[in-house]
């Protein structure tokens, strides 16, 4: 079971009503337009966006359930990963150490194959700052030559390449080898980027 939506604080999805005789209602023949100021129809608008804003969510929150039936895997609410961009070498392990958790992992990628994208490249980059600060990729690469953290060892390297494929299933190991590397070449010269001596073994 996943936890409830942020925010969701009643079950009530009525919207209000704009009555004809509405005194606050500078026009009935508005139609809610977005123009309209009033505070009669400023209110249906806002409730009709925060309605639309929990349809999506519940969407999001279904599919998520859908990607973990489809993987085998039974997720408790404690064990569901909140993504957040990993910002040093820590919290990489951190997250690296989490992926040895089933359920942990389950959770991750049932998450990350919700991402998409225009292409594989657009795909794989929206995810990879899903995982990463750039900060952080600029001290990675694929294969951790010149000291940099080597992806290829990472237990997140397989992982990512499932979900891309999840939406681009020709995406060849080649391709995906050729994206992030260029990837994370380009990371230093990108915002927030940086070059630092400090290097980590994830494979230890």
């Amino acid at each position: 079971m996943l936890p409830p939506l942020d925010n969701e604080e009643s079950d009530d999805d009525t919207i209000p009503v704009l009555s004809d005789n509405d005194p606050d209602h500078e026009d009935n023949n508005c139609s809610f337009m977005s123009s309209c100021s009033s505070p009669a129809c400023s209110s249906v608008l806002s409730a009709s966006a925060d309605l639309r804003k929990r349809e999506r969510r519940a969407l999001s929150d279904s599919k998520i359930r859908e990607n973990l039936k489809n993987i085998g895997g039974t997720v408790q609410p404690s064990a569901l990963i909140n993504i957040k961009p990993a910002e040093n070498a820590e919290q990489l392990k951190e997250l690296e150490a989490s992926m040895e958790i089933k359920e942990k992992k389950y959770s991750l990628i049932a998450q990350l194959k919700l991402t998409g994208g225009v292409n594989e490249r657009d795909c794989l980059h929206a995810i990879f700052k899903k995982l990463f600060s750039n900060r952080l990729m600029s001290r990675m690469n694929l294969n951790g030559t010149n000291e940099r953290i080597a992806f290829i060892n990472s237990n997140l390297y397989d992982i990512v390449l499932e979900c891309v494929r999840e939406s681009f299933p020709k995406f060849s190991d080649q391709e995906y080898k050729s994206h992030v590397g260029n990837f994370l070449k380009n990371a230093p010269s990108r915002k927030d980027g940086s070059i630092s001596d400090e290097s980590i073994n994830l494979s230890q």
